[in-house]
Parts: structure tokens; sequence; C-alpha cells
């Protein structure tokens, strides 16, 4: 797992995007606050994007089927507090985490 600095969150997310477009996706939440343990959100539509907005500090996971608007999902995590890539011993993504107050959410490729 490697973390993100801050200064380098918009190219990073640029270049996963690049890397992962299309591939199937599990979102999952994670709150200790909220006594949200590892709830899915969304299984298996492909990525169409991840972006940080430095202007409204959130971060934005667009997923969904490419032809149409019927099927598609964007999460965003408001006030992000770091970002982790997981990846693998050959350099393909696995994972993203995102941390958020006592908990976050993972974006997993599958």
């Amino acid at each position: 797992m490697t973390s993100i600095d801050r200064s380098r969150w918009v190219s990073t997310m640029q270049a996963f995007t690049e890397r992962n477009a299309s591939r199937r996706t599990l979102i999952e939440l994670n709150d200790a606050e909220a006594n949200l343990q590892d709830r899915e959100i969304e299984l298996q539509l492909p990525l169409r994007g991840v972006a940080y907005d430095p202007r409204d500090d959130s971060i934005e996971i667009m997923v969904g089927s490419l032809e149409g608007t019927d099927n598609h999902l964007t999460h965003i995590v408001r006030s992000p507090t770091g970002i982790d890539l997981v990846t693998r011993p050959d350099g393909r993504d696995d994972a993203l985490w995102i941390e958020q107050g006592n908990g976050g959410t993972r974006l997993t490729l599958l």
C-alpha cells in the first residue's frame, strides 16, 4: 500500500483512471462513528473515472455503463484526509482507500 501525498492527488487520480478505465469495481463504505462496517454501495459496474477537486476538497468516483446514462453512479467523498493506493507485485492496481473521518471509502478493482 502506498500513501499518496496530497500535492499529487489530482495527477495520481488522472493516471489511475487512465490505467483502470472500464475495469469492474466494488465500492464499500466504512464509518466507525456511524457503526457502518464495509457496506457495499455498488458492485461490478465498470470504472469511468476518479477525480480529486481541490476547490471543493472532494473526490468523485464515477462508475457505470459507458453507453447511455441508465446504469451509472457517482460517489463523492467530501473532505478526504488521505489516499492509499494498493497495487499487486506486478504493478497492477488492486484498490484505492480514501480516508475520511473515522472511516473511508474503498474502491476495489475486480
